[in-house]
């Protein structure tokens, strides 16, 4: 293994791409190839995060666009308008670059997270211009001229929209208090992101619509499919369908039971990727990660390592000590054994011999020879070698206006180190290490010293695992017999299992403080403990179902999905804002699903699926994961604002019976 430290250019996207460019060349120079019996393979922390930061910037700008992509095409058979989708659009990419320069004003810099921000606003901020062009749409269709219905448009779904700005907004500003610095930048630029969609939707996409003389009603768009039916068939079985989602939600309860968290950040990252693949072999290959601890003096040390290896997942123990060796009398004595035996010079001044010396011995060879017989093929394939030397041979013993050719001088250097190869190197080594005197720990090099003795006079004891901390559980294991023993104890495992527990902290207060926010801001809205209830309740049976799709589909929650549950929350409750409101305006109850309103909910459901859903196939495992858990919640609030929201407001809320 070797260790190279590269200058790192921070001004560059890539600060180590030149760097490893670099070692890849000199590493094809050389013939460092597997056609050689070689294997070059680079790792490390920044050869992993270049690898990580091309997988994010090639996956970053393909979702965005396949995401906006996918948008539009749900916008076209969605709105029923070319017209209107153009005015979304627009409306769309002027707030996304808006949100763009907020994010370069106030954060300065994108990380692994926060640059996920463009395909959550085209997913989400889309939303507010649907609501507010289908509501223009309908009040169109009802005869209202363009003037009138941009403004009955907006004070008939502006404050609802206000509304869903706010506690979709407090969705991401609820990450700001977390300690986990990607997720507190990317809740600031998203939240902030959610009022200028609306600023732009109330502002900038009236202004387009008139520009653009929206007349016609429109060639049709989706709908819900069978939206009255499903009403009628709804209303009728209202009982089945609550005792049916009871059920449901009990059993996704039990699904809490068996979440799980990858603590391990290299799952996060592309498993085929040279620098992650050669890190893990190197830690399943005799390389485990280590703790260390600290203690005050030899004898403390020695006692707690003679109970760290009797520990099941401890294989051994590493101190300064055991750099000391160990019988160095006798060691010595055979050492002085061997130099006599060698005899002082014998060898190891051989390779001093200078060119000119050796080619004095090369042309006296062929003459040594010629005194043996000749049977042996070996020796007369050497005379005809040396013969085929003497013109070089005479270029260096001839020497011109009393100087030997430089250019022969070289070629025989070159000749002597292919034969010769390492011997020399070999033999002052050998000669070095036939000297060897008397150590003790005084006597170790400062280097070394300085990695295992603190200035204070501390020791520090390596501890190395005894299974393959590749795998979590083992993580875990490693990590409680040691801390079991040795509560003081640092290392990888360590950093990781606590990384995970501060992600894990952050998203319980981001996903309580998201819940409290949006509960208090629909009370401070409704003022109605019932409502607000009757919004919540299918939003936290679609977060149940959400995570029992996950258990079921053998996902663990992990350093980037893990942040997805609270923004379902604030994502999500928008829909059930909006039934609520048709609801509270005198919408009938059998045509409540089949309403325009209804309709909305839809397309904006598909347009936030649509989005979330390319990051799923992102190549980067962390944007992928969450992309797959923020697509399956969608899925599952919609069926629930569609299917539930409506039978909870005709049970509970006697202005609807």
């Amino acid at each position: 293994m070797l260790i190279v430290t590269p200058v790192a250019d921070y001004s560059s996207l890539f600060p180590v791409s030149g760097a490893l460019a670099a070692i890849r060349a000199e590493a094809s120079r050389l013939s460092l190839n597997p056609d050689h019996g070689v294997r070059v393979r680079i790792t490390g922390g920044l050869a992993m995060s270049d690898e990580e930061l091309h997988s994010v910037s090639r996956g970053a700008g393909r979702a965005a666009l396949m995401a906006l992509v996918g948008v539009a095409l749900v916008l076209v058979f969605g709105l029923g308008s070319l017209r209107l989708v153009c005015a979304c659009l627009l409306t769309l990419l002027i707030g996304l670059v808006w949100t763009a320069s907020f994010a370069a004003a106030a954060v300065g810099q994108l990380n692994m997270v926060s640059i996920a921000f463009a395909v959550l606003y085209i997913g989400l901020g889309v939303d507010y211009a649907v609501h507010y062009g289908l509501r223009y749409r309908e009040l169109r269709m009802s005869a209202l001229d363009h003037d009138r219905a941009l403004s009955h448009a907006a004070g008939d779904v502006g404050g609802v929209l206000a509304l869903c700005a706010l506690t979709t907004g407090s969705g991401f500003f609820a990450f700001l208090p977390t300690d986990f610095a990607g997720v507190s930048e990317l809740g600031l630029i998203a939240g902030v992101g959610m009022f200028i969609s609306l600023a732009a939707t109330l502002t900038l996409m009236p202004a387009l619509l008139t520009l653009v003389n929206h007349s016609e009603p429109g060639f049709g768009g989706i709908n819900l499919p069978g939206g009255k039916q499903l009403g009628i068939w709804l209303y009728h079985h209202q009982r089945m369908i609550l005792l049916l989602f009871l059920v449901l939600g009990v059993v996704a309860s039990t699904a809490l039971l068996r979440v799980s968290f990858d603590s391990d950040p290299l799952n996060l990252r592309d498993r085929t990727g040279e620098a992650v693949s050669t890190y893990r072999e190197l830690v399943a290959d005799d390389h485990n990660w280590s703790l260390d601890v600290l203690v005050p003096d030899q004898a403390a040390l020695a006692a707690l390592r003679q109970r760290l290896e009797a520990l099941p997942a401890v294989s051994d123990t590493r101190a300064l000590v055991d750099f000391v060796p160990t019988g160095q009398e006798q060691k010595l004595a055979l050492i002085d054994d061997l130099a006599l035996l060698l005899g002082p010079g014998s060898v190891f001044g051989a390779h001093k011999t200078s060119i000119e010396k050796s080619a004095m011995a090369l042309r006296a060879l062929p003459a040594t020879l010629a005194g043996h017989p000749q049977s042996s093929p070996g020796l007369a394939n050497l005379g005809v070698a040396l013969q085929r030397l003497q013109p070089l041979l005479d270029k260096i013993l001839t020497p011109a206006r009393g100087r030997a050719d430089p250019q022969a001088l070289a070629e025989l250097a070159r000749l002597e180190n292919s034969i010769l190869g390492a011997l020399p190197e070999q033999l002052r080594l050998l000669h070095q290490a036939l000297n060897a005197d008397f150590i003790d720990l005084a006597g170790l090099p400062e280097t070394l010293r300085r990695d295992w003795l603190s200035r204070d006079g501390r020791l520090r004891l390596q501890i190395n695992s005894a299974v393959d901390l590749n795998q979590p559980a083992n993580q875990e294991r490693f990590v409680a017999q040691v801390h079991g023993v040795a509560p003081g104890a640092v290392g990888t495992p360590v950093i990781h299992l606590q990384a995970a527990r501060v992600v894990v902290r952050a998203f319980q207060e981001a996903f309580s403080l998201a819940l409290a926010c949006i509960a208090l801001l629909l009370w401070l809205i409704l003022r109605n403990v019932r409502e607000v209830l009757l919004v919540l309740i299918p939003l936290i049976l679609a977060g149940l179902f959400s995570v029992a799709i996950m258990v079921a589909l053998g996902q663990q929650f992990n350093f980037a999905n893990v942040i997805a549950l609270p923004l379902l929350l604030g994502i999500g409750v928008d829909s059930g804002i909006h039934i609520l409101s048709r609801a509270r305006h005198g919408e009938s109850p059998v045509k409540l699903t089949g309403s325009m309103t209804a309709r909305a909910v839809l397309v904006s459901a598909l347009t936030t699926t649509v989005s979330f859903g390319n990051l799923a196939f992102s190549a980067h495992p962390g944007t992928a994961s969450m992309g797959l858990l923020l697509a399956i919640g969608m899925a599952a609030t919609l069926v629930c604002t569609l299917l539930v929201l409506p039978v909870l407001l005709w049970q509970f809320d006697s202005q609807l019976k």
